[in-house]
């Protein structure tokens, strides 16, 4: 009898997952996220995966930035407001065209905050790797500042 009850329990389950798919749903698990270096000269130990866009189309997407300890984003602007969410580790983040470590905000796992279109910013993994969420309506794309 108990057997019974367990197939039973899910079945629901199995089909709750083939409606999804059938459903175009959009989903990565951890493993298939796909990432991708980015530019080396203008970061130091970061990488990056899209998970919904395009980013150079006018519609909402979702990326994840991972950087490993001491990897660091330099100064460097977006078009869009970016909103942040630190998944795992702490993201040191600073204001303005010159990376000062006494100038940083702290923001550990679970933080968000909105980076304004336009603000000069910087990023940093400072006591160890993290990774982050960013939101946004693009086009985006990042405007690093020149040396």
């Amino acid at each position: 009898m108990k057997k019974s009850r367990l197939i039973f329990a899910a079945v629901p389950a199995v089909l709750a997952a083939a409606a999804l798919a059938q459903a175009n749903l959009v989903q990565f698990l951890p493993d298939q996220i796909k990432w991708t270096a980015t530019p080396p000269g203008i970061t130091q130990g970061a990488q990056s995966a899209v998970l919904s866009g395009p980013l150079d189309k006018a519609n909402p997407y979702t990326q994840r930035v991972h950087l490993a300890a001491g990897g660091m984003i330099t100064p460097h602007t977006h078009p869009d407001n970016r909103y942040t969410t630190v998944l795992s580790g702490e993201l040191y983040a600073g204001l303005g065209e010159t990376m000062d470590a006494a100038k940083t905000i702290r923001y550990p796992a679970g933080a968000f905050f909105i980076m304004p279109a336009g603000q000069v910013h910087y990023s940093w993994a400072r006591n160890g790797e993290v990774t982050y969420q960013e939101s946004g309506m693009g086009p985006t794309g990042t405007n690093f500042l020149k040396k």
